[in-house]
């Protein structure tokens, strides 16, 4: 054929090989190198999850025997299910993931391990929240009994080999949900200029509001 030069067999030319080849071996010292990035120092706390708040796809929140997961539906849209399921308000959402985001983690704890056992991580207080993002490995978090001295709470998890402080603003910030995001308008995806009838069942029986020529 004109332009191209086979072998014998058909196959393609050198120059294409050579090229799969070099893409090869780039992909894979790209991903040796992501494999060998020093992991971040916490000893003396950080972030709780060093993400950006359009990576996270979801949340699973687990308390009290109950789980309430909030998933990215579309854009700017969400869906929330589980224990309760209901419309979610989109600004209420997003103020909850910039609280997320925004919040740290203190100091890891002396001579303490994951989940240790004093600070009641299964007790009747305890929660779990799990952060999904795009692209990456779920976070977990975990949170225990209070500390009766500075008021903030015991936690455990999102990448860290010990126990340490949150403050007492993100266990609020938790116990709040799912209220926090549920939609305060009982009919949120419906515009009242374009209502034209409205049926109601009351007592076992039928009312029709019904919009004929701009009257009800």
């Amino acid at each position: 054929m004109i332009g191209r030069t086979f072998n014998r067999r058909g196959s393609a030319p050198r120059s294409v090989l050579i090229l799969a080849v070099l893409l090869v071996v780039a992909v894979g010292a790209l991903y040796l190198a992501r494999r060998n990035e020093p992991a971040a120092d916490l000893t003396l706390g950080g972030p709780l999850f060093p993400v950006e708040r359009t990576s996270i796809e979801g949340l699973l929140l687990t308390r009290q025997g109950a789980q309430y997961r909030l998933d990215r539906v579309g854009d700017n849209r969400w869906s929330l299910s589980g224990a309760v399921s209901d419309f979610v308000d989109s600004l209420s959402v997003e103020n909850l993931l910039d609280q997320i985001v925004g919040a740290y983690g203190g100091a890891l704890l002396p001579g303490t391990e994951v989940e240790d056992r004093r600070y009641e991580f299964n007790g009747p207080g305890a929660g779990r929240l799990t952060v999904f993002v795009a692209g990456g490995d779920p976070i977990a978090l975990a949170l225990g009994a209070g500390n009766p001295v500075g008021g903030n709470f015991y936690a455990s998890g999102a990448g860290r080999e010990a126990c340490f402080l949150v403050s007492a603003g993100l266990r609020k910030t938790l116990d709040d949900f799912p209220v926090s995001v549920q939609s305060r308008k009982l009919l949120p995806g419906v515009t009242r200029e374009k209502v034209e009838k409205i049926e109601l069942n009351r007592g076992g029986r039928d009312f029709d509001l019904e919009l004929r020529d701009g009257r009800w």
